[in-house]
Protein backbone atom coordinates (compact mmCIF):
# COMPACT_ATOMS: atom_id res chain seq x y z
CA UNK A 1 0.00 0.00 0.00
CA UNK A 2 1.48 3.33 -1.44
CA UNK A 3 2.01 6.13 1.04
CA UNK A 4 2.19 3.97 4.22
CA UNK A 5 3.21 5.55 7.49
CA UNK A 6 4.35 2.79 9.42
CA UNK A 7 6.88 1.26 6.51
CA UNK A 8 5.29 -1.75 6.57
CA UNK A 9 6.20 -2.76 10.03
CA UNK A 10 3.52 -5.40 10.11
CA UNK A 11 1.97 -7.13 7.47
CA UNK A 12 -1.86 -9.13 7.23
CA UNK A 13 -4.28 -9.82 4.51
CA UNK A 14 -7.24 -8.65 3.57
CA UNK A 15 -9.97 -11.68 3.99
CA UNK A 16 -11.50 -10.28 0.59
CA UNK A 17 -9.37 -9.59 -1.83
CA UNK A 18 -6.21 -11.18 -0.11
CA UNK A 19 -3.99 -8.43 -0.89
CA UNK A 20 -0.67 -7.78 1.30
CA UNK A 21 -1.53 -4.95 3.12
CA UNK A 22 0.09 -3.46 6.27
CA UNK A 23 -1.54 -4.42 9.90
CA UNK A 24 -2.21 -1.05 11.31
CA UNK A 25 -3.74 0.43 7.91
CA UNK A 26 -5.49 -1.80 7.64
CA UNK A 27 -7.05 -2.40 11.42
CA UNK A 28 -7.72 1.92 11.35
CA UNK A 29 -9.50 1.87 7.97
CA UNK A 30 -11.69 -1.08 9.40
CA UNK A 31 -12.33 0.99 12.42
CA UNK A 32 -12.28 3.87 11.10
CA UNK A 33 -14.28 3.62 7.56
CA UNK A 34 -15.85 -0.19 7.87
CA UNK A 35 -13.75 -1.16 4.42
CA UNK A 36 -10.42 -2.71 3.77
CA UNK A 37 -8.33 0.62 2.21
CA UNK A 38 -7.33 -1.32 -1.12
CA UNK A 39 -10.45 -2.76 -2.68
CA UNK A 40 -12.70 -0.88 -0.46
CA UNK A 41 -14.72 -4.10 0.50
CA UNK A 42 -17.16 -3.78 3.74
CA UNK A 43 -15.59 -5.08 6.89
CA UNK A 44 -16.34 -4.99 10.78
CA UNK A 45 -14.32 -5.01 13.39
CA UNK A 46 -16.58 -7.87 14.91
CA UNK A 47 -16.15 -9.85 11.72
CA UNK A 48 -11.98 -9.33 11.70
CA UNK A 49 -12.11 -10.20 15.43
CA UNK A 50 -13.54 -13.41 14.93
CA UNK A 51 -11.21 -14.34 12.03
CA UNK A 52 -8.23 -13.27 14.70
CA UNK A 53 -9.32 -15.85 17.39
CA UNK A 54 -9.89 -18.59 14.66
CA UNK A 55 -5.88 -17.61 13.57
CA UNK A 56 -7.56 -17.14 9.91
CA UNK A 57 -5.24 -13.97 8.83
CA UNK A 58 -1.53 -13.54 8.55
CA UNK A 59 -0.23 -11.67 11.79
CA UNK A 60 -3.43 -12.03 13.85
CA UNK A 61 -2.01 -11.02 16.95
CA UNK A 62 -1.43 -7.34 15.86
CA UNK A 63 -4.23 -6.99 13.62
CA UNK A 64 -6.20 -7.65 16.91
CA UNK A 65 -4.17 -5.31 19.11
CA UNK A 66 -4.67 -2.22 16.62
CA UNK A 67 -8.25 -3.38 16.56
CA UNK A 68 -9.06 -3.46 20.37
CA UNK A 69 -5.91 -2.30 22.65
CA UNK A 70 -4.26 0.57 20.36
CA UNK A 71 -4.03 4.24 20.82
CA UNK A 72 -2.17 6.18 17.78
CA UNK A 73 1.66 6.64 19.50
CA UNK A 74 1.78 10.22 20.80
CA UNK A 75 -1.36 11.43 20.48
CA UNK A 76 -4.03 11.13 23.07
CA UNK A 77 -7.11 9.64 22.78
CA UNK A 78 -9.93 12.60 22.64
CA UNK A 79 -6.98 15.00 23.06
CA UNK A 80 -7.93 18.94 23.00
CA UNK A 81 -6.19 20.69 19.51
CA UNK A 82 -6.59 24.62 19.99
CA UNK A 83 -6.10 27.05 17.28
CA UNK A 84 -3.50 29.79 18.41
CA UNK A 85 -4.88 31.68 14.89
CA UNK A 86 -7.77 33.36 16.95
CA UNK A 87 -8.26 35.42 14.28
CA UNK A 88 -9.15 33.24 11.65
CA UNK A 89 -12.34 31.90 13.92
CA UNK A 90 -15.46 33.38 13.38
CA UNK A 91 -16.13 36.82 14.47
CA UNK A 92 -18.22 35.66 17.56
CA UNK A 93 -16.27 32.93 18.09
CA UNK A 94 -12.81 34.74 19.12
CA UNK A 95 -14.30 36.68 22.37
CA UNK A 96 -15.28 33.78 24.14
CA UNK A 97 -12.18 31.26 23.80
CA UNK A 98 -11.18 31.23 27.42
CA UNK A 99 -14.42 28.87 27.64
CA UNK A 100 -14.35 26.80 24.45
CA UNK A 101 -12.12 24.38 22.83
CA UNK A 102 -11.60 22.43 19.60
CA UNK A 103 -11.81 19.13 19.64
CA UNK A 104 -8.65 16.97 17.70
CA UNK A 105 -11.18 14.20 17.04
CA UNK A 106 -13.26 16.63 14.95
CA UNK A 107 -13.11 15.98 11.26
CA UNK A 108 -12.34 19.95 11.06
CA UNK A 109 -11.29 21.99 13.86
CA UNK A 110 -14.69 23.00 15.26
CA UNK A 111 -16.03 25.58 18.05
CA UNK A 112 -18.19 23.88 21.00
CA UNK A 113 -19.67 27.08 22.69
CA UNK A 114 -20.34 26.28 26.65
CA UNK A 115 -23.12 28.66 26.78
CA UNK A 116 -25.13 26.99 24.25
CA UNK A 117 -24.45 23.57 25.61
CA UNK A 118 -27.85 21.65 27.48
CA UNK A 119 -27.41 18.77 29.33
CA UNK A 120 -30.34 16.12 29.16
CA UNK A 121 -32.38 16.79 31.89
CA UNK A 122 -32.04 12.79 32.72
CA UNK A 123 -28.63 12.14 31.99
CA UNK A 124 -28.15 11.57 35.44
CA UNK A 125 -29.60 8.00 35.32
CA UNK A 126 -26.04 7.01 34.38
CA UNK A 127 -24.35 8.35 37.23
CA UNK A 128 -24.30 5.09 38.72
CA UNK A 129 -21.18 3.10 40.62
CA UNK A 130 -19.01 0.14 39.26
CA UNK A 131 -20.84 -1.77 41.94
CA UNK A 132 -21.87 -5.38 41.78
CA UNK A 133 -25.75 -4.02 42.46
CA UNK A 134 -25.02 -1.83 39.06
CA UNK A 135 -22.65 -3.90 36.86
CA UNK A 136 -20.47 -7.11 37.03
CA UNK A 137 -18.07 -8.16 34.51
CA UNK A 138 -16.81 -11.89 33.72
CA UNK A 139 -13.51 -12.78 31.91
CA UNK A 140 -13.21 -15.32 28.54
CA UNK A 141 -10.71 -16.83 26.86
CA UNK A 142 -9.08 -15.15 24.00
CA UNK A 143 -10.24 -11.77 25.38
CA UNK A 144 -7.52 -9.27 26.89
CA UNK A 145 -10.34 -7.20 28.81
CA UNK A 146 -13.32 -7.58 31.23
CA UNK A 147 -16.75 -8.81 29.52
CA UNK A 148 -19.94 -6.96 30.73
CA UNK A 149 -22.01 -10.06 32.53
CA UNK A 150 -24.57 -8.29 34.00
CA UNK A 151 -25.89 -4.99 34.84
CA UNK A 152 -28.53 -2.12 34.73
CA UNK A 153 -29.76 -0.79 31.25
CA UNK A 154 -28.83 2.50 31.81
CA UNK A 155 -25.50 1.47 33.20
CA UNK A 156 -24.76 -1.03 30.49
CA UNK A 157 -25.30 2.10 28.02
CA UNK A 158 -22.90 4.07 30.12
CA UNK A 159 -20.45 1.83 29.72
CA UNK A 160 -20.29 0.86 26.24
CA UNK A 161 -20.47 4.52 25.25
CA UNK A 162 -17.17 5.41 27.48
CA UNK A 163 -14.26 6.45 26.31
CA UNK A 164 -12.16 3.40 27.74
CA UNK A 165 -14.52 0.86 26.74
CA UNK A 166 -12.64 -1.82 24.74
CA UNK A 167 -15.01 -4.45 23.44
CA UNK A 168 -16.26 -3.32 19.94
CA UNK A 169 -17.72 -7.14 19.66
CA UNK A 170 -20.43 -6.43 22.32
CA UNK A 171 -21.97 -3.45 20.31
CA UNK A 172 -21.75 -5.22 17.46
CA UNK A 173 -23.91 -8.30 19.13
CA UNK A 174 -26.23 -5.46 21.40
CA UNK A 175 -27.66 -4.19 17.84
CA UNK A 176 -29.03 -7.98 17.40
CA UNK A 177 -29.85 -9.16 20.92
CA UNK A 178 -30.97 -6.21 22.40
CA UNK A 179 -34.55 -6.79 21.75
CA UNK A 180 -34.38 -10.08 24.20
CA UNK A 181 -34.11 -7.35 26.78
CA UNK A 182 -35.37 -4.03 25.94
CA UNK A 183 -37.83 -2.42 22.73
CA UNK A 184 -35.80 -0.27 20.13
CA UNK A 185 -37.49 2.67 21.51
CA UNK A 186 -36.43 2.63 24.61
CA UNK A 187 -32.65 1.89 23.19
CA UNK A 188 -32.85 4.89 21.19
CA UNK A 189 -34.13 7.00 24.20
CA UNK A 190 -31.57 5.69 26.25
CA UNK A 191 -29.00 6.73 23.71
CA UNK A 192 -30.15 10.17 23.03
CA UNK A 193 -30.21 10.63 27.10
CA UNK A 194 -26.51 9.97 26.55
CA UNK A 195 -25.90 12.16 24.13
CA UNK A 196 -25.83 15.35 26.49
CA UNK A 197 -24.56 14.15 29.31
CA UNK A 198 -24.19 16.57 32.40
CA UNK A 199 -20.94 18.01 33.00
CA UNK A 200 -19.50 16.64 36.50
CA UNK A 201 -19.38 19.28 39.47
CA UNK A 202 -15.33 20.82 39.49
CA UNK A 203 -14.73 19.72 35.42
CA UNK A 204 -13.65 22.91 33.59
CA UNK A 205 -15.67 23.21 30.68
CA UNK A 206 -12.21 21.98 27.79
CA UNK A 207 -11.43 19.11 30.11
CA UNK A 208 -15.33 18.24 29.83
CA UNK A 209 -15.69 18.43 26.01
CA UNK A 210 -12.25 16.63 25.76
CA UNK A 211 -13.09 13.55 27.97
CA UNK A 212 -16.37 13.22 28.55
CA UNK A 213 -18.69 15.14 25.81
CA UNK A 214 -16.71 13.90 22.44
CA UNK A 215 -15.31 10.67 23.05
CA UNK A 216 -19.43 9.87 24.44
CA UNK A 217 -21.23 11.28 21.18
CA UNK A 218 -18.66 9.61 19.12
CA UNK A 219 -19.24 5.99 20.66
CA UNK A 220 -22.88 6.89 20.70
CA UNK A 221 -22.85 7.30 16.76
CA UNK A 222 -20.82 4.49 15.82
CA UNK A 223 -23.60 2.46 17.79
CA UNK A 224 -26.03 4.01 15.68
CA UNK A 225 -24.16 3.47 12.01
CA UNK A 226 -23.39 -0.15 13.55
CA UNK A 227 -27.20 -0.14 14.27
CA UNK A 228 -28.75 1.41 11.23
CA UNK A 229 -25.94 -0.94 9.09
CA UNK A 230 -27.50 -4.18 10.58
CA UNK A 231 -31.26 -4.04 11.82
CA UNK A 232 -32.36 -0.74 9.43
CA UNK A 233 -36.37 -1.97 9.35
CA UNK A 234 -36.08 -0.60 12.97
CA UNK A 235 -36.32 2.77 11.74
CA UNK A 236 -39.30 2.28 9.47
CA UNK A 237 -41.75 3.62 11.62
CA UNK A 238 -42.00 7.71 12.20
CA UNK A 239 -40.99 7.95 15.77
CA UNK A 240 -37.84 5.94 15.51
CA UNK A 241 -36.66 7.93 12.64
CA UNK A 242 -37.31 10.99 13.78
CA UNK A 243 -35.72 10.44 16.53
CA UNK A 244 -32.50 9.06 14.54
CA UNK A 245 -33.09 12.97 12.61
CA UNK A 246 -33.06 14.47 15.74
CA UNK A 247 -29.53 13.27 17.08
CA UNK A 248 -28.25 13.34 13.72
CA UNK A 249 -29.12 16.70 13.74
CA UNK A 250 -27.30 17.03 17.68
CA UNK A 251 -24.21 15.91 15.94
CA UNK A 252 -24.31 18.16 12.99
CA UNK A 253 -23.02 21.14 14.82
CA UNK A 254 -20.33 18.85 16.65
CA UNK A 255 -19.34 17.29 13.21
CA UNK A 256 -20.83 18.60 10.13
CA UNK A 257 -18.60 15.83 8.09
CA UNK A 258 -19.29 12.53 10.11
CA UNK A 259 -22.88 13.59 10.00
CA UNK A 260 -23.14 14.26 6.33
CA UNK A 261 -21.37 10.79 6.16
CA UNK A 262 -23.97 9.20 8.33
CA UNK A 263 -27.44 10.78 6.52
CA UNK A 264 -25.16 8.99 3.38
CA UNK A 265 -25.19 6.33 5.31
CA UNK A 266 -28.82 6.18 5.83
CA UNK A 267 -29.34 7.14 1.91
CA UNK A 268 -27.76 4.15 1.01
CA UNK A 269 -29.90 1.98 3.52
CA UNK A 270 -32.93 3.27 2.19
CA UNK A 271 -32.37 2.26 -1.74
CA UNK A 272 -30.77 -1.22 -0.22
CA UNK A 273 -33.81 -1.84 1.73
CA UNK A 274 -35.89 -0.60 -1.27
CA UNK A 275 -34.66 -2.90 -3.97
CA UNK A 276 -35.97 -6.53 -4.00
CA UNK A 277 -33.75 -9.98 -3.28
CA UNK A 278 -31.94 -9.74 -6.88
CA UNK A 279 -33.31 -13.36 -8.27
CA UNK A 280 -30.19 -15.34 -9.23
CA UNK A 281 -29.12 -15.43 -12.36
CA UNK A 282 -29.82 -17.71 -15.06
CA UNK A 283 -26.53 -19.66 -16.76
CA UNK A 284 -26.35 -22.07 -19.27
CA UNK A 285 -28.39 -25.49 -19.01
CA UNK A 286 -26.76 -28.38 -17.26
CA UNK A 287 -25.15 -30.60 -19.80
CA UNK A 288 -26.50 -34.21 -19.50
CA UNK A 289 -25.96 -37.73 -20.13
CA UNK A 290 -28.39 -39.38 -22.80
CA UNK A 291 -29.89 -43.07 -22.21
CA UNK A 292 -28.23 -43.70 -18.75
CA UNK A 293 -30.75 -45.26 -16.27
CA UNK A 294 -33.79 -43.40 -17.95
CA UNK A 295 -36.56 -44.09 -14.73
CA UNK A 296 -34.51 -41.17 -12.85
CA UNK A 297 -33.29 -38.50 -15.15
CA UNK A 298 -30.89 -36.58 -12.45
CA UNK A 299 -28.92 -39.25 -12.67
CA UNK A 300 -27.76 -37.89 -16.43
CA UNK A 301 -26.41 -34.90 -14.64
CA UNK A 302 -22.95 -34.12 -12.53
CA UNK A 303 -23.00 -34.41 -9.26
CA UNK A 304 -21.26 -31.15 -8.95
CA UNK A 305 -24.64 -29.48 -11.01
CA UNK A 306 -26.75 -31.25 -8.86
CA UNK A 307 -25.28 -30.02 -5.51
CA UNK A 308 -24.84 -26.57 -6.96
CA UNK A 309 -28.87 -26.07 -7.95
CA UNK A 310 -29.54 -27.63 -4.13
CA UNK A 311 -27.09 -25.01 -2.81
CA UNK A 312 -28.45 -22.06 -4.82
CA UNK A 313 -32.41 -23.35 -4.02
CA UNK A 314 -31.10 -23.64 -0.41
CA UNK A 315 -29.59 -20.34 -0.03
CA UNK A 316 -32.23 -18.45 -2.01
CA UNK A 317 -34.59 -19.24 1.18
CA UNK A 318 -32.00 -19.01 3.81
CA UNK A 319 -30.95 -15.25 2.70
CA UNK A 320 -34.72 -13.96 2.74
CA UNK A 321 -35.12 -15.05 6.96
CA UNK A 322 -35.10 -11.76 8.95
CA UNK A 323 -33.73 -10.75 12.21
CA UNK A 324 -37.09 -10.35 13.08
CA UNK A 325 -38.41 -13.70 12.33
CA UNK A 326 -35.65 -15.47 14.39
CA UNK A 327 -36.13 -13.14 16.87
CA UNK A 328 -39.71 -14.07 17.10
CA UNK A 329 -39.32 -17.91 17.82
CA UNK A 330 -42.85 -18.46 16.44
CA UNK A 331 -41.75 -21.48 13.39
CA UNK A 332 -42.58 -23.57 15.85
CA UNK A 333 -46.58 -22.60 16.63
CA UNK A 334 -49.53 -23.07 14.59
CA UNK A 335 -49.54 -19.85 12.62
CA UNK A 336 -45.63 -19.88 11.65
CA UNK A 337 -46.49 -19.51 7.91
CA UNK A 338 -47.71 -15.79 8.50
CA UNK A 339 -45.59 -15.65 11.69
CA UNK A 340 -41.94 -16.64 9.99
CA UNK A 341 -42.31 -17.48 6.49
CA UNK A 342 -39.15 -17.51 5.12
CA UNK A 343 -38.03 -20.12 7.99
CA UNK A 344 -40.84 -22.10 6.94
CA UNK A 345 -40.20 -22.09 3.52
CA UNK A 346 -36.25 -23.15 4.00
CA UNK A 347 -37.47 -26.19 6.37
CA UNK A 348 -40.15 -26.89 3.60
CA UNK A 349 -37.36 -27.44 0.81
CA UNK A 350 -35.05 -29.22 3.06
CA UNK A 351 -37.51 -31.61 3.82
CA UNK A 352 -38.75 -31.94 -0.04
CA UNK A 353 -34.77 -32.50 -0.58
CA UNK A 354 -34.70 -35.80 1.85
CA UNK A 355 -37.89 -36.95 1.06
CA UNK A 356 -36.99 -36.66 -3.04
CA UNK A 357 -33.56 -38.47 -1.86
CA UNK A 358 -35.91 -41.51 -0.39
CA UNK A 359 -38.16 -41.76 -3.48
CA UNK A 360 -35.19 -41.66 -5.81
CA UNK A 361 -33.68 -44.67 -4.21
CA UNK A 362 -37.15 -46.54 -3.69
CA UNK A 363 -38.11 -46.55 -6.90
CA UNK A 364 -35.91 -48.83 -8.56
CA UNK A 365 -37.01 -52.24 -8.43
CA UNK A 366 -33.26 -53.13 -9.31
CA UNK A 367 -30.45 -54.21 -6.61
CA UNK A 368 -27.84 -52.27 -8.51
CA UNK A 369 -29.85 -49.10 -9.57
CA UNK A 370 -30.77 -49.03 -5.66
CA UNK A 371 -27.10 -49.00 -4.56
CA UNK A 372 -25.74 -46.70 -7.31
CA UNK A 373 -28.48 -44.41 -6.54
CA UNK A 374 -27.28 -44.33 -2.37
CA UNK A 375 -23.84 -43.85 -3.79
CA UNK A 376 -24.74 -41.19 -5.80
CA UNK A 377 -26.41 -39.34 -3.28
CA UNK A 378 -23.49 -39.79 -0.80
CA UNK A 379 -21.09 -38.15 -3.31
CA UNK A 380 -23.98 -35.05 -4.01
CA UNK A 381 -23.42 -34.74 -0.06
CA UNK A 382 -19.13 -35.25 -0.29
CA UNK A 383 -19.68 -32.14 -2.87
CA UNK A 384 -22.67 -30.12 -0.36
CA UNK A 385 -20.05 -29.84 2.55
CA UNK A 386 -16.82 -29.08 -0.04
CA UNK A 387 -19.38 -26.13 -0.79
CA UNK A 388 -20.06 -25.09 2.88
CA UNK A 389 -23.78 -26.13 1.94
CA UNK A 390 -24.29 -27.52 5.67
CA UNK A 391 -28.52 -27.83 5.58
CA UNK A 392 -28.05 -29.84 2.46
CA UNK A 393 -25.53 -32.17 3.52
CA UNK A 394 -27.33 -32.90 6.95
CA UNK A 395 -30.67 -33.70 4.41
CA UNK A 396 -29.02 -35.99 2.33
CA UNK A 397 -27.28 -37.74 5.50
CA UNK A 398 -31.16 -37.67 7.24
CA UNK A 399 -32.64 -38.89 3.98
CA UNK A 400 -29.99 -41.93 4.02
CA UNK A 401 -30.27 -42.76 7.40
CA UNK A 402 -34.28 -42.58 7.74
CA UNK A 403 -36.06 -45.85 8.34
CA UNK A 404 -37.05 -46.95 5.01
CA UNK A 405 -33.91 -46.54 3.53
CA UNK A 406 -31.60 -47.84 6.97
CA UNK A 407 -33.63 -51.05 6.74
CA UNK A 408 -32.20 -51.80 2.87
CA UNK A 409 -29.47 -54.65 4.11
CA UNK A 410 -29.15 -55.96 0.97
CA UNK A 411 -28.72 -52.54 -0.55
CA UNK A 412 -26.26 -51.51 1.97
CA UNK A 413 -24.05 -54.58 0.98
CA UNK A 414 -23.72 -53.82 -1.84
CA UNK A 415 -21.98 -50.39 -1.44
CA UNK A 416 -18.25 -49.71 -2.23
CA UNK A 417 -15.48 -49.76 0.56
CA UNK A 418 -15.15 -45.63 -1.12
CA UNK A 419 -18.99 -45.34 -0.41
CA UNK A 420 -19.13 -47.19 3.63
CA UNK A 421 -15.76 -44.96 4.66
CA UNK A 422 -17.07 -41.28 3.68
CA UNK A 423 -21.44 -42.52 4.78
CA UNK A 424 -19.91 -43.55 8.40
CA UNK A 425 -17.54 -40.24 8.68
CA UNK A 426 -20.69 -38.06 7.12
CA UNK A 427 -22.69 -40.15 9.60
CA UNK A 428 -20.45 -39.02 12.55
CA UNK A 429 -20.15 -35.16 11.67
CA UNK A 430 -24.34 -35.34 11.70
CA UNK A 431 -24.40 -37.32 14.91
CA UNK A 432 -27.36 -36.20 17.02
CA UNK A 433 -26.31 -37.89 20.10
CA UNK A 434 -23.26 -35.38 20.50
CA UNK A 435 -25.79 -32.55 19.62
CA UNK A 436 -24.05 -32.23 16.01
CA UNK A 437 -20.73 -31.02 17.82
CA UNK A 438 -18.81 -31.78 14.67
CA UNK A 439 -20.98 -30.06 12.30
CA UNK A 440 -21.00 -27.27 14.31
CA UNK A 441 -16.90 -26.70 14.81
CA UNK A 442 -16.85 -27.25 10.51
CA UNK A 443 -19.08 -24.51 10.12
CA UNK A 444 -17.54 -22.62 12.76
CA UNK A 445 -14.29 -22.64 11.44
CA UNK A 446 -15.30 -22.18 7.23
CA UNK A 447 -15.66 -18.94 5.57
CA UNK A 448 -18.63 -17.68 3.66
CA UNK A 449 -20.53 -18.23 1.44
CA UNK A 450 -22.15 -20.31 3.95
CA UNK A 451 -25.76 -22.33 4.71
CA UNK A 452 -25.29 -23.74 8.33
CA UNK A 453 -27.37 -26.51 8.96
CA UNK A 454 -30.43 -24.80 10.47
CA UNK A 455 -31.93 -27.02 12.98
CA UNK A 456 -28.88 -26.79 15.18
CA UNK A 457 -28.81 -23.31 14.03
CA UNK A 458 -32.73 -22.18 15.56
CA UNK A 459 -32.15 -25.05 18.75
CA UNK A 460 -29.72 -22.73 19.65
CA UNK A 461 -31.55 -19.37 19.60
CA UNK A 462 -33.94 -20.84 21.53
CA UNK A 463 -31.81 -22.32 24.25
CA UNK A 464 -30.00 -19.38 24.45
CA UNK A 465 -32.84 -16.73 24.48
CA UNK A 466 -33.72 -17.94 27.81
CA UNK A 467 -32.72 -14.48 29.83
CA UNK A 468 -31.73 -14.52 33.20
CA UNK A 469 -32.33 -10.97 35.72
CA UNK A 470 -31.98 -10.82 38.96
CA UNK A 471 -33.67 -8.66 41.34
CA UNK A 472 -31.40 -6.39 43.65
CA UNK A 473 -34.24 -4.44 45.29
CA UNK A 474 -35.89 -2.43 42.48
CA UNK A 475 -32.57 -2.25 40.30
CA UNK A 476 -32.91 -5.63 37.41
CA UNK A 477 -29.85 -6.63 36.23
CA UNK A 478 -30.13 -8.17 33.28
CA UNK A 479 -27.13 -10.76 32.00
CA UNK A 480 -26.03 -9.15 29.17
CA UNK A 481 -23.18 -12.41 28.71
CA UNK A 482 -26.60 -14.22 27.08
CA UNK A 483 -27.48 -11.22 25.06
CA UNK A 484 -24.11 -10.64 23.64
CA UNK A 485 -23.79 -14.36 23.23
CA UNK A 486 -27.75 -14.43 21.03
CA UNK A 487 -26.62 -11.60 19.31
CA UNK A 488 -23.30 -13.00 18.33
CA UNK A 489 -25.35 -15.96 17.21
CA UNK A 490 -27.88 -13.75 15.23
CA UNK A 491 -24.71 -11.46 13.55
CA UNK A 492 -23.23 -14.47 12.63
CA UNK A 493 -26.40 -16.04 10.77
CA UNK A 494 -26.75 -12.10 8.72
CA UNK A 495 -22.84 -12.15 7.99
CA UNK A 496 -23.70 -15.39 6.10
CA UNK A 497 -26.26 -13.89 4.31
CA UNK A 498 -24.52 -11.44 3.05
CA UNK A 499 -22.27 -13.48 0.71
CA UNK A 500 -23.76 -15.63 -2.20
CA UNK A 501 -22.37 -18.31 -4.45
CA UNK A 502 -20.20 -17.72 -7.33
CA UNK A 503 -22.40 -19.49 -9.53
CA UNK A 504 -25.70 -20.24 -11.19
CA UNK A 505 -29.19 -21.63 -11.92
CA UNK A 506 -29.46 -24.17 -14.46
CA UNK A 507 -33.12 -23.87 -15.85
CA UNK A 508 -33.51 -27.39 -17.01
CA UNK A 509 -31.61 -29.06 -13.97
CA UNK A 510 -33.74 -26.37 -11.38
CA UNK A 511 -36.83 -27.22 -12.63
CA UNK A 512 -36.53 -31.08 -12.37
CA UNK A 513 -35.73 -30.38 -8.99
CA UNK A 514 -38.51 -28.34 -8.40
CA UNK A 515 -41.41 -30.32 -10.08
CA UNK A 516 -40.04 -33.54 -8.67
CA UNK A 517 -43.54 -35.22 -7.21
CA UNK A 518 -42.60 -37.21 -4.33
CA UNK A 519 -44.43 -39.22 -1.45
CA UNK A 520 -44.14 -37.20 2.38
CA UNK A 521 -45.74 -40.35 4.40
CA UNK A 522 -43.72 -41.96 6.92
CA UNK A 523 -45.65 -45.33 6.57
CA UNK A 524 -46.00 -45.35 2.46
CA UNK A 525 -42.39 -44.81 2.23
CA UNK A 526 -41.78 -47.46 4.88
CA UNK A 527 -44.39 -49.88 2.87
CA UNK A 528 -42.49 -49.41 -0.69
CA UNK A 529 -39.23 -50.22 1.11
CA UNK A 530 -40.35 -53.88 2.25
CA UNK A 531 -42.58 -54.21 -1.34
CA UNK A 532 -38.54 -53.33 -3.15
CA UNK A 533 -36.64 -55.37 -0.63
CA UNK A 534 -37.94 -58.00 1.33
CA UNK A 535 -36.88 -57.83 5.50
CA UNK A 536 -33.90 -60.05 5.75
CA UNK A 537 -34.19 -62.11 9.53
CA UNK A 538 -31.97 -64.34 8.80
CA UNK A 539 -27.85 -64.54 7.89
CA UNK A 540 -26.83 -64.05 4.23
CA UNK A 541 -27.03 -66.73 2.07
CA UNK A 542 -24.74 -67.48 -0.59
CA UNK A 543 -27.58 -66.88 -3.02
CA UNK A 544 -28.12 -63.52 -1.79
CA UNK A 545 -24.35 -63.38 -2.08
CA UNK A 546 -23.98 -64.00 -5.69
CA UNK A 547 -26.80 -61.36 -6.26
CA UNK A 548 -25.07 -58.56 -4.43
CA UNK A 549 -21.79 -59.68 -5.84
CA UNK A 550 -23.40 -59.21 -9.27
CA UNK A 551 -24.82 -55.97 -8.32
CA UNK A 552 -21.46 -54.37 -7.13
CA UNK A 553 -20.08 -54.88 -10.47
CA UNK A 554 -23.12 -53.68 -12.57
CA UNK A 555 -22.76 -50.80 -10.51
CA UNK A 556 -18.94 -50.40 -10.95
CA UNK A 557 -19.56 -50.56 -14.40
CA UNK A 558 -22.43 -47.81 -14.31
CA UNK A 559 -20.05 -45.86 -12.77
CA UNK A 560 -17.52 -46.45 -15.24
CA UNK A 561 -19.76 -44.94 -17.99
CA UNK A 562 -20.42 -42.10 -15.26
CA UNK A 563 -17.04 -40.86 -15.02
CA UNK A 564 -16.02 -41.76 -18.82
CA UNK A 565 -18.39 -39.41 -20.34
CA UNK A 566 -17.96 -36.66 -17.28
CA UNK A 567 -14.15 -36.91 -18.10
CA UNK A 568 -14.75 -35.91 -21.93
CA UNK A 569 -17.42 -33.53 -21.15
CA UNK A 570 -14.65 -31.42 -18.94
CA UNK A 571 -12.17 -32.07 -21.18
CA UNK A 572 -14.20 -30.63 -24.29
CA UNK A 573 -15.46 -27.57 -22.28
CA UNK A 574 -11.55 -26.80 -21.19
CA UNK A 575 -10.21 -26.85 -24.89
CA UNK A 576 -13.76 -24.05 -25.74
CA UNK A 577 -12.81 -22.32 -22.85
CA UNK A 578 -9.33 -21.57 -25.02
Amino acid sequence: MSGCPHKYKVNTECPRCKQSICAECFSMSVKDHSECPVCKSPLTVAFLIDLCHKEAIPNFKSVQKFLVGSSIPNRKRCSVSLNADVSKLPGTMGSSIARSTFSGMSDTTLFIDESTYQADDNSNIFEQPDSPEFITFTKEKGWDFPIIQTATLPKMIQVITSKDFQDPYFAECLVFGYPTVMTKEELIGLLVKRFNPQRPEGMNWDEFVSSKLSPIRMKVMGFIRSWVNWRFSDFDDIDMRTTLELLIGMYETFKPKMAKFMKDFIDKQEKKTQTHIREFTLGNEAKYMKDFIEEQPIFSFSIKDVAQQITLMQFDKFRRITVDELLSQMWTKKDNKTLTPNIVAMMQLTNKISYIVQNIILSFVKLKHRIFAIEFFIKVAEYLKKLNNFDGFKAILAALDSSPIYRLKDTKDGLSEESIKLLTEFQSIVNYESNFKKLREITAICEPPCIPFLGSTLGDLVFTKENEKSENGQLKLVNFFRVRTYGSMLREIVMKQETSFPFYYCKNLKELIEQFEFEENEDKLFEKSINVEPTRNKEISKEDKKKINKAKGDVENLWKKYHSFWKKTMKIEAVVSK
